[in-house]
């Protein structure tokens, strides 16, 4: 399968999917089955693009400040709903997802399960035999497998900010792959995002009542 990109595959699946995109199961406002999302987008896209011009002239102006301000005056003025705001951030998320797997997928490795396995085999070899092909002795080899290695991560909270569901959907998206290694059809892509954007992006409220 030649390469897709997640985030792309993803608006438009959404621009094709007509039904709200929050069920209300779950949804802090009442839905407006009428909003658009994705002309929603390119209105506000294009009042940032327009704010973001004019910092040539005031550089101390912030931007997004601005744009949260012009929101706020559209609410005022119902010219714009939070059914439609939620919607807006729904979609946005649902974008950013399909954006993780795209970055993801751009830096990952082997993804074939025989094939790692091998690759793995191989790395215990170099480590079990010495440079004549004789086994080593179990000390020298348990020394260098106990042998510390430092690391660092950085994360943030937007990494536990999804399901576990989701957390295993966005490997599939990015790997190209099911739970047991096999490739997946573009078709079966479709489905993961629209089960993702029919999800909400939150953690499990197992976990949030721990915090």
């Amino acid at each position: 399968m030649t390469s897709i990109n997640i985030r792309k595959l993803s608006h438009a699946e959404m621009d094709l999917y007509r039904k709200p995109l929050l069920p209300e199961t779950w949804s802090c406002f009442p839905v407006d089955k009428e909003i658009d999302t994705q002309q929603l987008r390119k209105i506000l896209q294009k009042d940032l693009d327009r704010i973001r011009s004019g910092a040539e002239k005031d550089p101390f102006s912030n931007s997004i400040n601005m744009l949260a301000l012009d929101i706020s005056r559209r609410l005022e003025k119902n010219k714009l709903n939070y059914s439609a705001l939620e919607a807006l951030i729904q979609r946005l998320t649902v974008g950013s997802v399909g954006l993780r797997a795209d970055r993801l997928k751009s830096y990952m490795g082997e993804t074939n399960l025989d094939k790692n396995k091998k690759i793995l085999s191989q790395l215990i070899q170099k480590l079990i035999l010495g440079k004549d092909g004789s086994a080593k002795k179990f000390e020298e080899f348990n020394e260098t497998i106990n042998k510390d290695v430092f690391g660092i991560v950085l994360t943030a909270h937007p990494t536990f900010g999804m399901t576990a569901q989701m957390m295993d959907d966005l490997a599939k998206l990015a790997s190209m792959t099911n739970s047991d290694g096999e490739k997946i059809s573009k078709s079966e892509i479709k489905s993961i995002i629209k089960q993702i954007f029919k999800t909400e992006q939150r953690p499990e409220k197992k976990y949030l009542s721990k915090f």
